[in-house]
């Protein structure tokens, strides 16, 4: 069935669903819910909303899939799965809403 939903941020790839098609681009419509990269189908949500995926084969849309990109209401990091080469402790930058800081305290991150 493949990703039909996704929460602001989120990042997906649609490419491996029509590998098998051959030359095409990528679109997404409306513009602004989801920024998709045109060669790769690699998608990151951006706003809220109802967007349509296409994979145009010429002029003809050999791959359409609708999206629902919605808030996530909150976060979870699992302190197991950051990866890095090096032990001990990691710090994670993680920045919420736009800008470059952490709205949890005065420090920036990046």
């Amino acid at each position: 069935k493949g990703v039909t939903s996704m929460n602001i941020g989120d990042v997906a790839d649609f490419d491996s669903t029509v590998s098998s098609l051959g030359e095409g681009k990528w679109v997404s419509e409306p513009l602004g819910v989801l920024d998709i990269d045109s060669v790769t189908g690699v998608v990151v949500a951006k706003r809220t909303g109802h967007a349509r995926i296409k994979f145009m084969a010429g002029e003809e849309s050999a791959f359409v899939r609708q999206v629902l990109v919605g808030k996530s209401e909150g976060m979870a990091l699992d302190r197991e799965l950051v990866l890095s080469s090096g032990e001990g402790e990691k710090m994670v930058g993680v920045v919420l809403g736009s800008g470059d800081s952490n709205l949890l305290a005065e420090k920036n991150v990046g």
